[in-house]
């Protein structure tokens, strides 16, 4: 995954709160959050709500503070999840999808541990402009048309996508405030090519269609 990013994801618990209410998972669903970092979200569904989930992270020192909170999070590579197939209801990728170099396994491997109809969440960085690939807090930045493409390629029906850029300016905007511009800058890196894609922030909620011939 790349890295885990420090920074809160733009929408924070709000967005997971959204996700979750477009969703609508059993009672008692069991989900996963890949490139979970300390494990905000980890901790928020299995404290507030009927739901199990576990964090998934490849970024040691992420996972060991994840732990030390008390969070239920595994060390591993979002490209081999550690669930039988068809065991989940939900997998959650909350701005890390981006930073995923392979991402078509990585989704190959959402699809073959989803439920019939489970639901997968990537709420992300897109292009308005013009794609980029960053390092560190952001990763690939690609047009929304390919985002979708992408998803629907590897076996799911997108269900929604919804354009939460306003978030995105929040946080800039916080960060800003609370750090000096040259600081959020430096975190950031790469501002101008940033600002020349205009990157835009959404949610994308695909469903599990019918199961992938991979034999051709």
């Amino acid at each position: 995954m790349g890295g885990i990013c420090r920074l809160p994801s733009p929408g924070g618990i709000e967005l997971t709160k959204r996700a979750l209410n477009i969703c609508r998972f059993p009672p008692g669903a069991v989900l996963a959050d890949v490139g979970c970092g300390i494990g905000s979200s980890v901790s928020y569904i299995n404290r507030e709500t009927e739901y199990k989930m576990t964090g998934i992270d490849n970024d040691r020192s992420a996972i060991s503070a994840a732990l030390a909170e008390g969070n239920d999070c595994i060390y591993c590579n979002a490209t081999e999840l550690p669930f039988t197939s068809s065991s989940l209801d939900g997998i959650f990728f909350e701005c890390s999808f981006s930073k995923i170099e392979m991402h078509d396994t990585a989704l190959s491997e959402a699809h073959r541990v989803l439920k019939p109809e489970g639901m997968i969440v990537i709420s992300d960085f897109y292009a308005q402009d013009m794609e980029e690939h960053f390092f560190g807090f952001m990763g690939r930045v690609e047009f929304k048309e390919k985002i979708i493409a992408r998803i629907n390629q590897h076996g799911f029906d997108m269900v929604l996508f919804e354009d939460h850029t306003k978030e995105l300016h929040r946080l800039w905007g916080q960060l800003i405030f609370d750090y000096g511009r040259d600081a959020v800058d430096a975190m950031l890196c790469e501002s101008g090519r940033i600002l020349s894609a205009k990157c835009r922030y959404g949610i994308f909620i695909a469903k599990k269609g019918a199961d992938l011939d991979l034999s051709s």
